[in-house]
């Protein structure tokens, strides 16, 4: 396989994975070769045909919650002239119409085969950290732990409402209150900063340094710039794109440091 058509395994993939999120199978089906098969996250997720995966992938699809991706980080290695594996990890969050609250890292294995200008899946494998997520005994998506976790959230978001404001003065000498879960990221300028929203950009009359101790749990991806993890869409070969569309450069030298930091779920 070329670049391009290694580029365009990774691309797939993750169109597949979008789709599951938004609870539809067909796409993800589509691509599956009539010997497709696949190893998902529970026990009994073991399956050596392409019936049995599309039955257990549709009974998947029928317990689930929709959910958007995060912090996505694939690659792709060529196996031979005609195969190769992509390999991601990315973190699953259920969306805010689900009643529930569910965040978890997964991490996926696609191997993909060129016939005839045709590119099908020969073997998909899903899983997540260990004990990291605990599943009911007749579960296929942590159901009950949502349900739990979105109960857990609710009363700690009453405890801390008053808390998660930052207060700064911008450049006009006006006093800002900003929530910090509005801010996607902030970056230097020259001797002041800018905090950025998802509405506006606010010059404050503060160096970098200072103002970023304001966000504890920002990540600081460059000399001049630290973003907000829950804003972080993808992470790039030398970039994080932002969920906005915005690309902010990671350093080379800085760049396995500043992946391993965006990708711990717990570092909050």
């Amino acid at each position: 396989m070329n670049k391009l058509v290694l580029q365009e395994t990774v691309e797939l993939t993750k169109e597949c994975l979008k789709s599951i999120c938004r609870l539809d199978c067909e796409l993800l089906l589509s691509y599956c070769d009539k010997d497709t098969t696949y190893i998902g996250s529970l026990n009994n997720q073991y399956c050596q045909s392409c019936e049995e995966v599309e039955a257990d992938i549709r009974a998947s699809i029928a317990e689930r919650k929709s959910c958007h991706i995060l912090m996505q980080d694939f690659s792709a290695v060529r196996n031979s002239a005609s195969s190769c594996t992509v390999f991601g990890r990315y973190i699953i969050t259920t969306d805010e119409s689900t009643g529930y609250f569910l965040q978890e890292q997964q991490r996926c294995t696609f191997v993909w085969s060129q016939t005839k200008e045709e590119l099908k899946i020969k073997h998909i494998h899903f899983s997540a950290p260990v004990g990291e997520l605990k599943v009911g005994a007749h579960e296929k998506f942590a159901n009950i732990v949502g349900e739990m976790s979105k109960r857990y959230i609710e009363r700690k978001i009453k405890e801390i409402s008053s808390a998660n404001r930052v207060s700064v003065t911008d450049n006009k000498g006006v006093v800002r209150f900003l929530p910090e879960n509005e801010v996607l990221y902030i970056s230097a300028n020259q001797k002041q900063t800018v905090i950025h929203t998802n509405n506006e950009k606010v010059n404050i009359r503060k160096g970098f340094s200072e103002t970023l101790s304001m966000f504890p749990n920002f990540v600081r991806i460059h000399r001049s710039y630290a973003v907000n993890r829950d804003y972080v869409y993808e992470i790039g070969k030398n970039s994080v794109v932002m969920t906005n569309g915005e690309e902010i450069h990671i350093p080379v030298k800085k760049y396995r440091e500043v992946r391993e930091s965006l990708m711990k779920i717990d570092n909050k």
